[in-house]
């Protein structure tokens, strides 16, 4: 094998490596964009859920003062 197929060889093999790491990179950067997006979605439901409860609280202390 002289130098020149090493060398294709070697490159070959980086080939294959990089497009896998590609993919991984693919499929990271798209759990991640599920993940941000669930984690927002869960973020607003809090807030609705704290901005309701001192409504909530108030309508009942308003209840025992009547």
């Amino acid at each position: 094998m002289s130098n020149l197929e090493k060398i294709q060889k070697g490159m070959r093999v980086l080939q294959i490596l990089s497009k896998m790491i590609l993919i991984f990179a693919i499929v990271g950067v798209a759990l991640a964009s599920i993940g941000a997006t669930l984690v927002a979605s869960d973020v607003l439901n809090m807030e609705n859920q704290f901005l309701h409860f001192p409504s909530v609280t108030a309508e009942m202390s308003k209840g025992q003062m009547e």
